[in-house]
């Protein structure tokens, strides 16, 4: 059984940002989601988490039809994700902003204090877990944004550019977090313009242009495919 089923999803605003898109996926996957600027990849990411509503089309959930579910109760099934643009609450120090997600499950200051830790450990920012998101830099402050996801337990994951700015060797350490996440169950969709993280990453990769999907498969038989070759480098 599919964690994740959408069926034959479309939006149009006022132009045709998707058109008939099917994805399945299942349980342990670590989906590559890429195409082109304005290929349709957020609009769909957006519709998995409930951010908009899909004009035509199914999503199922682990069997449940979410289609007309809001964002809110789509995360407590166990959705998540992160923002390209960070969006801390930068009035809470960086552990309290992990708080306001696991408020959801844990019900104990005790418990909480000791999760986000455990949470900011894993990202690499343990030490800063007294201080303002605003001292953060913009990659500490994507490494809060995925602690955050985090925090929620999700079945399901989307990261939307996580890895944009970092060098080659964060690159690498950031990857080897994203495999530990995995190891634990959780099913990722990634975002991502850096074909090396999502070749080496990804055990399948979605390839959108135009609002519609014109590639599915493994990483080496993606960049092979005539038609993926054409939206990325023309005729």
């Amino acid at each position: 059984m599919a964690l994740l089923e959408m069926k034959k999803i479309s939006k149009s605003f006022g132009f045709p940002a998707l058109q008939n898109v099917d994805l399945s996926i299942d349980a342990g996957d670590r989906i590559g989601l890429i195409g082109p600027n304005g290929s349709g990849k957020t609009t769909l990411t957006n519709i998995i988490t409930g951010l908009i509503a899909c004009d035509d089309g199914q999503v199922i959930f682990e069997n449940r039809d979410i289609t007309k579910l809001s964002a809110h109760r789509r995360s407590r099934l166990g959705i998540a994700r992160t923002f390209q643009i960070p969006q801390p609450f930068y009035s809470l120090i960086v552990r309290q902003n992990l708080y306001i997600p696991l408020r959801c499950r844990l019900k104990s200051e005790e418990a909480m204090f000791t999760e986000a830790g455990r949470l900011l450990d894993l990202v690499g920012l343990s030490d800063k877990a007294d201080g303002l998101p605003s001292d953060l830099t913009q990659i500490e402050q994507r490494e809060l944004e995925l602690a955050r996801a985090l925090a929620l337990s999700p079945r399901l994951l989307i990261l939307d550019e996580v890895l944009a700015g970092l060098t080659s060797q964060e690159i690498d350490g950031a990857l080897e977090i994203l495999r530990v996440i995995c190891e634990s169950g959780v099913t990722v969709i990634m975002i991502e313009h850096i074909m090396k993280a999502v070749m080496g990453f990804c055990n399948k990769i979605v390839v959108l242009n135009s609002g519609m999907k014109i590639a599915e498969g493994m990483p080496e038989d993606i960049f092979r495919n005539p038609e993926v070759e054409r939206a990325y480098l023309g005729e």
